[in-house]
């Protein structure tokens, strides 16, 4: 029986027929085990570590997508009582200090996790250890906290002259601290994405949001017995503590993993990761530079319609706050989706899984927009409701003219999401610096169309330049993908079916709206109701491919032929 066999294929043998009485008692059939070929059993262990791959980045999603989910609605139940105790206009100015905190922060770290869980996530494809990725990440942070820091506290009093908020340049010097800690987070919070360590940066971040809802309320509560400043300078500084506590907890919860200053720092590695991440960046810039455009130049633009500043800082106070909150809850799955998405394609396209990497990003744009759609359609038609509901300190002119900016820029919530999956997958494929032009493009188009409108029709015209800004981006970003695949991001299909549950849920929802109910009765019925027509549809009609967000990779024909040409390489060396 052993004739001609070599000493490999003898003690291969001896393996089956050892584990052939298990394999028996299990199948309850006796039979011989097969002999596998060195090329098949290469493929069965790329398969199984494909599969572990599979399930540690969907462990990933669902844990780093629940965190945000927690952690922004810990943020909105801050927001919505700090709206409430600083009225309109001291949310107006609460919201001039955060665009430019939130550029500096983008500028210094927010393309950072990506770009590290990215080297990870190739570094680990090529089977190599992660020490050297993180000896230049480390390098490459600490050089960006320290910058970012330094520039943020020279811009001070420029930026505060530039904004019409010079008596309040203090409120900068609070936030100073928190662009250094955001940076040297990052470090560690692209590291949990890449290997699986969500879950910890889950519970960093949900830490970081409890700390500031209790010390911010707090601080403000009691510094607004001193007035509208002070109290703003408590919610502040309630964000420096808050970053902090997060930047330690990271520390903390990355223990010894890889040693802190033990590896030797490969300088062409970190020049290489800064040039991976400036295209990044750029795009990334794009929404925190026009959100920094906004903080001064809505204001202006009101006051050159003929709102007095007062006025206008309030009436910027309930676009940005009262309004903003809403909007960005459902878009934080869109952003916690890509930031873990990001790692998963990536290895898709190292390893040459065209196929693969296609039909996730499909999937999750698809899912993405299922879960965005029926966001849109409350926000449009109980607009209302929910303000009165989540602001009672608002009066009612206020009430209305929320109402009337939430529901013109509840559409963008689909947009964002839609333009957040696709820039995820382009950025896999390496095409940063068509993102970049994307968002730029679609930038230019916003500022334009939002100076022309709000000379026009007052302060409505922000948010309607805001969903043309997230058309333009989606329009631009999905004829990028087309002419790197060849394919487009989503199928027809999945658009009608969920069209069609969108169409029956408004159906559903304009009767609640006619029903004279109390607010709070009306929000609960119109949630029961939109859920039940919205999920009932997709259900009869499967909208989206849920399989392929948990599809083996070996199961892509593309990869499969791959990982053959790589096994008999294997074979023909041995």
């Amino acid at each position: 029986m052993t004739t001609g066999k070599s000493a490999k294929e003898i003690r291969l043998i001896s393996q089956h027929i050892a584990a052939a009485p298990s394999i028996c008692a299990a199948r309850l059939i006796v039979r011989p085990a097969p002999i596998l070929t060195r090329t098949e059993v290469e493929m069965r262990r790329m398969g199984e570590t494909a599969r572990r791959a599979a399930a540690t980045a969907a462990a990933s999603t669902a844990a780093l997508a629940a965190a945000s989910l927690v952690g922004k609605a810990l943020g909105a139940v801050y927001r919505i009582p700090l709206t409430n105790l600083l009225g309109a206009e001291g949310m107006g100015l609460y919201q001039t200090f955060f665009p430019v905190y939130a550029l500096f922060v983008t500028l210094t770290s927010g393309a950072l996790p990506a770009v590290i869980a990215r080297f990870f996530a190739a570094a680990a494809a090529r089977g190599e250890d992660g020490a050297q990725v993180f000896a230049a990440a480390r390098r490459l942070s600490f050089a960006l906290a320290a910058a970012g820091t330094a520039l943020f506290a020279a811009a001070i009093f420029p930026v505060a002259a530039l904004q019409g908020v010079r008596e309040y340049a203090a409120g900068y010097l609070l936030l100073a601290p928190a662009v250094g800690a955001v940076a040297l987070s990052s470090l560690y919070r692209g590291i949990f994405l890449a290997d699986g360590g969500a879950h910890l940066c889950a519970l960093t971040q949900t830490a970081e949001q409890a700390v500031k809802l209790i010390f911010g309320l707090a601080a403000v509560w009691f510094a607004a017995q001193r007035g509208t400043g002070h109290a703003v300078y408590g919610a502040l500084a309630a964000v420096t503590v808050s970053e902090l506590v997060g930047a330690a907890t990271m520390r903390a919860a990355f223990g010894k993993k890889y040693s802190f200053f033990g590896a030797r720092v490969d300088k062409r590695l970190s020049k290489k990761m800064f040039a991976t991440m400036l295209p990044l960046l750029a795009s990334a810039l794009a929404v925190p530079a026009v959100t920094f455009i906004d903080s001064f130049a809505i204001v202006a633009l009101l006051r050159a319609s003929g709102v007095f500043e007062e006025a206008a800082r309030a009436q910027y106070g309930l676009l940005t706050g009262a309004v903003g909150t809403l909007i960005n809850l459902p878009v934080v799955v869109a952003l916690s989706a890509a930031a873990t998405a990001l790692p998963r394609f990536t290895s898709e396209f190292v390893r040459g899984g065209a196929d693969a990497a296609h039909a996730k990003t499909a999937a999750s744009v698809g899912w993405g927009a299922v879960f965005a759609l029926p966001c849109t359609i409350a926000f449009a038609m109980f607009s209302e409701e929910l303000l009165t509901a989540l602001y009672p300190a608002l009066g009612a002119g206020e009430l209305a003219l929320a109402a009337k900016l939430l529901a013109w820029q509840s559409p963008a919530v689909v947009l964002v999401v839609v333009a957040q999956l696709l820039c995820a997958s382009l950025q896999a494929m390496g095409r940063g610096g068509k993102v970049m032009r994307c968002m730029l493009c679609a930038a230019v188009v916003k500022q334009a169309l939002q100076a022309a409108l709000i000379l026009r029709v007052g302060v409505v015209g922000a948010p309607i330049a805001q969903t043309a800004m997230y058309a333009v981006a989606v329009a631009l970003a999905a004829l990028a993908y087309r002419t790197e695949t060849g394919r487009a991001f989503i199928d027809l299909k999945t658009i009608a079916k969920t069209a069609l549950a969108g169409v029956i849920m408004v159906a559903a929802e304009a009767a609640v709206s006619l029903a004279d109910l109390g607010t709070w009765a009306k929000l609960a019925t119109a949630a029961a109701t939109g859920i039940a027509a919205y999920g009932g549809v997709l259900a009869l009609v499967g909208a989206v491919d849920l399989g392929a967000l948990r599809r083996e990779n070996i199961t892509d024909e593309e990869q499969r032929k791959a990982h053959c040409r790589r096994a008999r390489h294997i074979d023909d060396r041995g």
